[in-house]
């Protein structure tokens, strides 16, 4: 009976171990896909041939990322900027305000200062929410592998115990001939 219940045992763990294998692999690749796309954030923006590097599971979320920074770093150039015109004064100057052309290259000027700002500061809470999301992965991907190493511990001690069943079940023929 003892036999029996070891092989159930290590046949159990084994399955375990594999889907645990499997479960670990997965984290990683997981965690080194958004260690890239990572890379690419830390700096601030994406070119277009960086979001073509980023991993296939997180172009969306660059995307998203993409397009969420530049509208709200548009809306809030679009908003601050009469605010910026007032206070660097160039409302108030006549002479601006006859040249249309001057006039437009400062709001223009303006504008480009607050919309780069604005980039700065999302891409410094997208860094944030990444370093948080990814010390999440670190730690789900280190708690798999304490659990993989757990079970191959179980397992290196349960096959000596078959082994050991399995050599009791062993007739023994000591006795002799006659």
């Amino acid at each position: 009976m003892g036999l029996l219940m070891f092989t159930a045992r290590l046949y159990t763990l084994m399955y375990r171990k594999h889907e645990l294998e499997r479960d670990l692999m997965e984290k990683t690749r997981k965690y080194e896909e958004f260690q890239k796309y990572a890379q690419f954030i830390g700096k601030g923006s994406l070119s277009i041939g960086e979001l073509l590097r980023v991993p296939a599971s997180l172009t969306g979320r660059a995307m998203g990322y993409l397009m969420w920074a530049h509208q709200t770093a548009a809306q809030a150039a679009q908003a601050q900027a009469p605010m910026y015109q007032n206070f660097f004064g160039l409302n108030a100057n006549p002479q601006n305000q006859t040249n249309p052309q001057q006039m437009q290259m400062n709001m223009g000027w303006i504008m480009n200062m607050i919309y780069y700002k604005t980039r700065e500061a999302i891409a410094e809470n997208e860094k944030a929410n990444l370093a948080e999301f990814e010390s999440k992965l670190k730690m789900d991907k280190d708690e798999s592998q304490t659990l993989l190493d757990e079970c191959n511990k179980e397992i290196e001690k349960l096959q000596p115990a078959r082994d050991a069943a399995i050599n009791d079940m062993i007739p023994n023929f000591t006795g002799g001939r006659g």
